[in-house]
């Protein structure tokens, strides 16, 4: 059954007009990020949507302008996702508290918090005022599962201050990034480590024109980022140099372009870490360019794409998502294949329970539903090969890693509740096979 006009117009009310938001979507929420995405392919969003932080100010001023009543059951569907988190974000404070437990480090890529500690507590607090804003973020735990012996038991990741000037912010932030269009990975930033330390400088709104000369090119988005690794990181406290620019040049057609380079220090490769007897040095710089863009096919299909170039070697990535819907549930399926270049690990922080680096390459089918009833399911099954030419160490230990993937959440007792597990089958270098497997539990509420 459609949902009637008038719902929607009660709930967007609250939304349209605001003067002031938190700053901008994180990383934290995958099904959000694909509600986004729906109402991108459908032609309803002309801001970039694959850059995050992503900034609300430009994708509020595309939901002030959207006629819901052209909109078919899936596009209303992830509409109100889109509103309703927009309405939340727009009060002067916000608050939360979460708890969690896993039995294991669940270490699949993709947006969302990850599973860093057997238990975790955490607590933030947001101040939102007409130009600023800051964001406080605690996190207290015990038992951390990265093997690579750096991760404290207590944190800031998350916490961040902002400053408006004009059409442009100005960040301190230790917060996740994720550019480019990849539904389970990016070869820039992306959630596979602890996010860094940076001070950012981003557009605000990419929908207003930067240069009259420049009207052509749609919506622009630039984010700079001067950024250092934490201290949990192979890397530590090396240093880091990033850009990027998106566009839009029409509504169902996004293109970007991200340059990093890396600057390692002295002492990169911990003295103390149990494994860096045959961890690989690397080079004290480190540079990295890619192209990426995202085609919206109807609204129903997309197809994206990105090409990386890690000093002098290449690597690519390729992607579709589907999306079928009915008047109470929405799926999205998704194919992706990843091609890493050489040594691209070695400047990223290492995943939570992975010590010898990225995959070579990577396949991953998955299916995403969003109910009506604001519960959500996620199911992955991937495969990752590993090779020398890739890895950190000079003996990889396991040469292929078979995952199967699966999520769960839904409102509980005025919170949210989040249940993740994986299986993993992981071929060693001695053709021997093992099992292992993680699961995790969260449970948040906001106010």
């Amino acid at each position: 059954m459609r949902i009637p006009g008038y719902f929607f117009a009660v709930c967007f009310s609250a939304v349209a007009f605001i003067s002031q938001a938190a700053p901008w979507v994180d990383t934290e929420d995958r099904y959000l990020r694909s509600s986004l995405k729906i109402l991108a392919d459908g032609g309803y969003l002309h801001a970039p949507i694959n850059t995050y932080p992503l900034m609300w100010q430009p994708l509020l001023s595309d939901l002030a302008n959207i006629n819901t009543a052209s909109m078919n059951d899936s596009q209303l569907f992830a509409y109100l996702r889109v509103v309703s988190a927009a309405d939340f974000a727009r009060q002067p404070t916000v608050k939360s508290f979460s708890v969690a437990t896993s039995s294991d480090a669940i270490d699949s890529n993709g947006f969302g918090r990850h599973y860093q500690h057997q238990a975790e507590v955490n607590f933030s607090t947001e101040f939102i005022g007409k130009n600023w804003a800051v964001g406080i973020n605690k996190q207290f735990a015990t038992d951390n599962h990265y093997d690579n012996g750096y991760q404290a038991n207590s944190s800031w990741d998350g916490s961040y201050a902002a400053y408006t000037v004009g059409n442009w912010v100005l960040s301190a932030a230790q917060q996740q990034l994720w550019w480019g269009p990849g539904y389970d990975s990016s070869a820039n930033f992306s959630n596979n480590g602890r996010p860094l330390k940076a001070l950012q400088l981003s557009r605000l709104n990419s929908s207003e024109p930067l240069l009259a000369m420049l009207e052509p090119l749609g919506a622009v988005n630039m984010q700079l980022v001067l950024a250092e690794q934490p201290g949990s990181a192979l890397l530590r406290h090396a240093k880091v140099v990033a850009a990027r620019v998106n566009i839009k040049p029409y509504s169902q057609l996004e293109f970007g372009i991200s340059g990093s380079q890396l600057h390692t220090v002295n002492n990169v490769v911990p003295a103390q870490q149990q494994f860096s007897p045959v961890y690989q040095f690397p080079d004290s710089r480190i540079t990295s360019f890619s192209i990426d863009s995202r085609y919206s096919i109807n609204p129903n299909l997309a197809a994206y794409g990105e090409l990386t170039q890690n000093n002098s070697s290449l690597g690519w990535l390729a992607g579709s998502e589907y999306l079928i819907a009915n008047s109470t549930v929405q799926a999205m399926l998704v194919a992706e294949y990843k091609y890493n270049a050489d040594d691209m690990q070695q400047w990223q922080s290492l995943q939570h329970n992975n010590i010898f680096g990225q995959a070579a390459t990577r396949w991953l089918t998955g299916l995403e539903l969003h109910y009506r009833d604001g519960s959500s399911f996620y199911a992955n099954l991937s495969q990752a090969s590993y090779s020398e030419n890739t890895a950190l160490v000079s003996e990889i230990p396991l040469t292929k890693r078979s995952q199967l993937a699966a999520g769960y959440q839904t409102p509980f007792f005025d919170g949210l509740l989040t249940i993740d597990a994986q299986l993993n089958r992981d071929t060693l270098s001695a053709a021997e096979a093992e099992f292992t497997q993680g699961v995790g539990i969260r449970w948040e509420r906001r106010w």
